[in-house]
């Protein structure tokens, strides 16, 4: 059988649904093609979001990003970088290095950042020694 990876969001939108509706998400989720940068809508900004806070950067770098996304992204770009940028200026906003970790049962692997406290909430105490914290890297 081959591996199967379960983002965050992927696994908490599951939780939440019906039984039937859990159904249905999973064949969506069997169905969906594997996940390629160059079709991640918002990739360029989270990019730039990160490298903004990492390198401490002028607000200006997310005027560049504009200039460079497809005249079809230009102005949901615009709209959620000023939302963005009203946020970061009432907010205290510093960087953090989040890290990563990979839960492993069988042949199901979770990714998350904090996935422990989640997975505390969902899974029962004999599935819980089966998982296996393998590794935490940073990129």
């Amino acid at each position: 059988m081959a591996e199967i990876k379960v983002g965050l969001t992927q696994f908490l939108d599951f939780t939440l649904k019906s039984s039937a509706a859990k159904t249905n998400f999973v064949k969506n989720l069997k169905s969906q093609p594997e996940y390629q940068p160059a079709f991640d809508y918002w990739k360029q900004l989270r990019d730039t979001v990160i490298k903004f806070h990492q390198n401490e950067l002028p607000f200006e770098c997310f005027k560049t990003l504009v200039q460079t996304v497809d005249q079809k992204k230009k102005q949901n770009y615009i709209d959620v970088i000023k939302q963005y940028k009203k946020f970061i200026k009432n907010n205290d906003v510093s960087w953090f290095d989040p890290g990563k970790s990979h839960w492993i049962s069988d042949n199901l692997i979770v990714c998350s950042l904090m996935m422990s406290r989640i997975l505390s909430n969902y899974i029962s105490k004999e599935k819980k020694s089966e998982l296996i914290n393998t590794t935490s890297t940073q990129h």
